[in-house]
């Protein structure tokens, strides 16, 4: 299984590398990063999203490229037929 991880958080980071030690983990600690991945390669088996990446909150406007929420923004947008 081919997993991505878009985590900062050292201790989450460590659970997901045990939880999956027999999977092929891709792990990123930014949006940015993760968009990245997933513009060049949208084959994943299952994708995981901090919601509040370095502890970045959605705006007053719902809008905050920081969180996994632009992540998941993006995915809508792109169309993203994989497991979310």
């Amino acid at each position: 299984m081919k997993i991505l991880v878009v985590e900062d958080a050292q201790e989450r980071i460590s659970w997901f590398k045990k939880r999956f030690k027999d999977e092929l983990l891709i792990i990123v600690s930014t949006a940015e990063e993760a968009i990245k991945k997933l513009t060049y390669d949208l084959q994943w088996d299952c994708i995981f999203l901090d919601h509040d990446l370095g502890g970045a909150q959605l705006g007053a406007d719902g809008f905050n490229e920081k969180t996994g929420t632009e992540i998941a923004k993006f995915l809508k947008n792109k169309e993203y037929k994989g497991q979310i």
